[in-house]
C-alpha cells in the first residue's frame, strides 16, 4: 500500500472510520483499501467473533496505523458498531463513520459527510448496489415515508431517520444515549436510533450528493432465511418499543409485504416464525 495526499475532515470534526468484520475480513480489507494510507490512522476495524478468514484479519491487523479491536463472539451490528464506539471515544474522536464490510466510501465522501456532521448528532448518505443508485433517508416515525432526491443545489436535508452501510454519528451523543440498542441484534437497530436522537432534540441530516457502493447483504443475505426472520421480527419489536401497538394498520400492511417477500424467496415459515417472535417479544440472536 502507497500513501497519497487526501482531504481531512472539518476542523471541528475528529474523525474514526469504524469497519465491521465477521467471517468477510478480505472484504474488510478491500474497504480499508478504499481510503489512503494516511487515513489508516483513524480507521478501527471491529471483529464481530470471524471463526473464518483469520490470516486476512491478521493481516489487515499488522497495517501501519489501523486498529483491529476483537470480540469473543458475534454480538450482531449493533453490538459490534458499539464496541466501535467506544474506541473511538477512548482515542479522542469526536465523530465515527460506522461503515459496513461490503461498503466503500472514499476519503472524499467522508470529508463532505463530515462537513454536515459538525453541530448534527447523525449524517447519512446516498448509496449504490450493483443496479442502481438508492436512497436511505425518510420523514416520520416507525412508519417513516422515503425521501428521494437525486441531488440538489441544497446539496443535504434534514430527516428523521438515516439507513444504510454507511453512516457517521457524533460519539458524544451516541454514549450518552446507550449506542444501539442491541437487542436488535440485525436490522432496525439504526431506525431506533435515529428515533431516540429526534426525540432527545438532536440533528439528523442526509447528503442527497454523495453516494456510497455498497454490494448490499454482505453479512446476511437480503433473500435468506435469517434475513427475513430479523425483517419481521425486528419491524414488530421496533413497534412495540416506540409505542405502536402490534394490531396497528401500518403494521399489519408491512408484515404482509413481507411475507409477500418471503414467498417470492421460498422463507414463508422463517417470516412467520419472526412475526410471532417479535409478537412475544423474544430479541437477541435467533434461535438463542
Amino acid at each position: 500500500m502507497t500513501s497519497a495526499p487526501s482531504p481531512a475532515p472539518e476542523p471541528a470534526v475528529r474523525l474514526a472510520v469504524v469497519v465491521l468484520n465477521w467471517n468477510c475480513a478480505s472484504e474488510t480489507a478491500a474497504a480499508v483499501r478504499t481510503l489512503p494510507d494516511s487515513w489508516h490512522a483513524r480507521v478501527i476495524v471491529v471483529d464481530n467473533g470471524s471463526e473464518r478468514e483469520l490470516e486476512a484479519l491478521a493481516e489487515i491487523e499488522s497495517w501501519p496505523g489501523v486498529t483491529v479491536v476483537r470480540r469473543p463472539s458475534n454480538g450482531g451490528y449493533a453490538a459490534g458498531m458499539n464496541t466501535g464506539i467506544d474506541e473511538a471515544r477512548r482515542r479522542g474522536f469526536t465523530h465515527a463513520a460506522l461503515v459496513n464490510a461490503d461498503a466503500r466510501p472514499d476519503a472524499a465522501t467522508l470529508v463532505a459527510l463530515s462537513r454536515l456532521a459538525a453541530g448534527s448528532a447523525v449524517v447519512g448518505t446516498a448509496q449504490r448496489d450493483a443496479s442502481s443508485r438508492y436512497v436511505t433517508a425518510a420523514r416520520g416515525g416507525v412508519f417513516a415515508r422515503e425521501l428521494d432526491c437525486p441531488g440538489c443545489d441544497a446539496g443535504d436535508h434534514e430527516v428523521d431517520v438515516v439507513t444504510g452501510a454507511t453512516i457517521l454519528l457524533e460519539v458524544e451523543t451516541a454514549v450518552r444515549l446507550g449506542g444501539f440498542d442491541e437487542s436488535f441484534f440485525h436490522y432496525a437497530e439504526e431506525v431506533d436510533y435515529c428515533l431516540r436522537v429526534r426525540r432527545d432534540g438532536g440533528r439528523i441530516r442526509w447528503s442527497c450528493t454523495t453516494v456510497v457502493p455498497h454490494a448490499v447483504g454482505g453479512s446476511i443475505a437480503h433473500g435468506s432465511a435469517s434475513a427475513h426472520y430479523y425483517t419481521a421480527r425486528n419491524k414488530v419489536l421496533l413497534a412495540r418499543k416506540h409505542g405502536v401497538a402490534v394490531s396497528a394498520p401500518r403494521l399489519l400492511k408491512d408484515e404482509a409485504t413481507f411475507a409477500l417477500r418471503a414467498a417470492r424467496d421460498r422463507h414463508v415459515g422463517a417470516w412467520l416464525t419472526g412475526l410471532l417472535d417479535g409478537v412475544r417479544g423474544v430479541d437477541g440472536a435467533r434461535g438463542r
